[in-house]
């Protein structure tokens, strides 16, 4: 699984939450201006709340 995690987001619980599961998962930080490109826009079209790719 991957979360993508913006600094100063509200993802920092979801990646507690991850880590007490015990699962792999990896975190990409992406910036502001990242998450407005087209390759991240097909994950998180509204570009709205944290986001999770699973595998």
């Amino acid at each position: 699984m991957k979360l993508y995690s913006k600094p100063g987001a509200c993802s920092l619980a979801d990646h507690f939450v991850l880590q007490w599961t015990g699962q792999p998962f990896e975190v990409q930080l992406v910036c502001a201006a990242e998450t407005k490109q087209p390759e991240y826009l097909k994950i998180n079209p509204a570009d709205r709340a944290v986001d999770r790719v699973t595998r």
